[in-house]
C-alpha cells in the first residue's frame, strides 16, 4: 500500500510539473498578446463591438493572470507564504477564475445577440443607441453575484493524509452535503459554459441561415443599380450596386463563419475539462480508495486542463482577425 501511495504521489508531482510549465508557456505568450491587441483596438472605439471585445480580453487577462500568479507563487516566489493562509488564496483565486469565466462566456453571447439585432432590426437598433456599456455593466454585476458561493464552498484539501503530501483547492462537501453540492456544480457548469455557448451558436446560425429580416415589412427596398431602369416606379430608392450587395453579403458570411469557428473551437477546448469535472462530482474519482483510479484521474485531469489552456492563445488571434475586418470596412 505504501508503494502504491508513493507511486501516486510521484505521478501527481510529475503532472503538476507538466501543468506548471504549460501554464508558464501559455501565459508568457498570451498575456502580452492580449495587452498588445487591447492597445491596437483602441483606434476602433466607434465600432459597435469595441466595448465587448475589450471586456472579453480583460476577462481573459484576469482569468489567465490569476492562474499564472497561483502557479508562480506556489512553486517559486512563495509570495503568500506566512502572510495569507492557503485556504484564503484558494477562495480568492477560485472566485476570480469562476467570475471571469462566467463573464467572458456571457459577454460573447451578448455581443453576438447585438449583432443579430443590428442585422435583422437595424433601424430599431440604431434608434435604441449603443447600450454596450450598460450591458457589460449588468453582465459584470451578475457575474460577481452568481459566484458569491465560491468563497464559501471552496477550501484547501490535502492530497494525502496531511498537507506535507500536497494540497489542492476544491469544494468542501461538509457545508451543503455531497448531494446538494453535485447539483450546485452541475448548475454552475451549465450556466457558465454549456448554456452560453449553445446560445452563441444559435445566434450565429440564425444570422448565417436567415436571409431576410424578421420584421413583417422592410423599412426600405434594396434593388441593384442594374434594375433601376425596370423599377422606375418605386419611390424612394436606395441606389446600391449589385456587386456591392454581393460583396457585403459575402464579407458578412465570412465573418459569421469565423465566429462560428471560434465558438466551436472554444467549445471543444472547454468541453473536456468541464465534462471531467462534472463526471468526477458524481463518481468521486479524485477521492477514490483505489489508487489506480486516482492515478488515471490525475493523468486525465492534466490532459484536459492542458487542452483547456489552449483556448487562451486563440483570443488574440481572433481579435487580430476582427481588426483586419475593421480595416476592410474603413477602406
Amino acid at each position: 500500500m505504501d508503494t502504491e501511495q508513493e507511486a501516486f504521489i510521484k505521478e501527481w508531482t510529475a503532472t503538476s510539473h507538466l501543468l506548471y510549465y504549460t501554464v508558464i508557456c501559455v501565459s508568457v505568450v498570451t498575456l502580452p498578446a492580449l495587452v498588445f491587441m487591447f492597445v491596437i483596438l483602441r483606434k476602433y472605439k466607434k465600432s459597435n463591438y469595441y466595448h465587448f471585445l475589450c471586456s472579453i480580453m480583460a476577462g481573459n487577462f484576469v482569468l489567465l493572470a490569476t492562474i499564472f500568479s497561483n502557479v508562480i507563487s506556489d512553486r517559486n516566489v512563495m509570495l503568500f507564504a506566512g502572510i495569507i493562509p492557503g485556504v484564503v488564496v484558494c477562495k480568492l483565486s477560485a472566485f476570480l477564475v469562476n467570475t471571469s469565466s462566467f463573464f467572458v462566456h456571457w459577454a460573447w453571447v451578448a455581443m453576438y445577440v447585438q449583432r443579430f439585432l443590428h442585422v435583422f432590426f437595424p433601424l430599431r437598433a440604431h434608434r435604441a443607441g449603443d447600450k454596450s456599456k450598460e450591458v457589460i455593466g449588468v453582465l459584470f454585476a451578475f457575474s460577481v453575484i452568481s459566484q458569491l458561493w465560491t468563497p464559501i464552498l471552496i477550501t484547501e484539501l490535502s492530497v494525502g493524509a496531511d498537507e506535507s503530501s500536497g494540497t489542492y483547492c476544491a469544494e468542501d462537501p461538509r457545508i451543503f452535503g455531497e448531494t446538494t453540492l453535485k447539483y450546485l456544480i452541475f448548475f454552475e457548469c451549465f450556466m457558465t459554459f454549456f448554456l452560453p455557448f449553445v446560445l452563441t451558436v444559435i445566434a450565429d446560425f440564425s444570422v448565417l441561415i436567415m436571409r431576410s429580416p424578421c420584421t413583417t415589412q422592410n423599412a426600405f427596398t434594396l434593388i441593384s443599380a442594374d434594375e433601376i431602369v425596370h423599377n422606375d416606379e418605386k419611390s424612394p430608392l436606395k441606389i446600391v450596386h449589385k456587386s456591392k450587395i454581393m460583396f457585403d453579403m459575402r464579407r458578412r458570411n465570412e465573418a459569421i463563419r469565423r465566429c462560428l469557428l471560434l465558438a466551436t473551437v472554444t467549445l471543444l477546448l472547454n468541453l473536456p475539462n468541464y465534462s471531467l469535472q462534472l463526471i468526477d462530482e458524481f463518481n468521486h474519482f479524485r477521492e477514490s480508495s483505489d489508487l489506480s483510479i486516482r492515478r488515471k484521474f490525475v493523468r486525465a485531469d492534466a490532459i484536459v486542463y492542458i487542452i483547456y489552456l489552449l483556448q487562451f492563445p486563440t483570443v488574440p488571434i481572433y481579435m487580430y482577425c476582427l481588426k483586419t475586418d475593421f480595416d476592410r470596412t474603413r477602406s
